[in-house]
């Protein structure tokens, strides 16, 4: 009998870690989604702009997530010649590019919604996060 109520016991006991280890991670559209909202929110966007701005800032965050998986691919980590710093080198300008590309071709889009302060938050937020990765 002791020993059924402390197998009990643990059991109840290792319940709630069995069961928060069960929980799913979230996806990364969901992490895009909460982030966009929660970008949303710290410019200061009302309900309908909030609402026009999301899925354009869902879109803008995952190309730029492919541009940046792309500029990863096939870079070595440890550079030890001349050629592969140039490499690594003319990589980065490449992404540089795209990354600049990107920006230039959703601001169009971002202006439709957002005033150019409210952009120019928005960047500022975005520098403050990539700084804090």
């Amino acid at each position: 009998m002791r020993t059924r109520l402390l197998l009990a016991a643990l059991l109840i006991c290792l319940l709630p870690a069995v069961a928060s280890a069960q929980k799913e991670r979230p996806t990364k559209e969901q992490v895009n989604r909460y982030r966009a909202v929660k970008m949303a929110r710290q410019i200061g966007l009302d309900a309908e702009d909030e609402n026009a701005f999301v899925p354009l800032y869902e879109g803008f965050q995952k190309e730029m997530a492919v541009i940046m998986r792309e500029s990863r691919q096939g870079r070595s980590a440890e550079v030890t010649t001349d050629e592969q710093a140039e490499r690594n080198i003319q990589a980065d300008f490449r992404t540089s590019r795209k990354v600049l590309d990107l920006r230039e071709r959703y601001y169009a889009e971002f202006r439709k919604v957002l005033t150019p302060l409210q952009i120019r938050k928005m960047y500022a937020i975005e520098k403050q996060n990539a700084s804090k990765e």
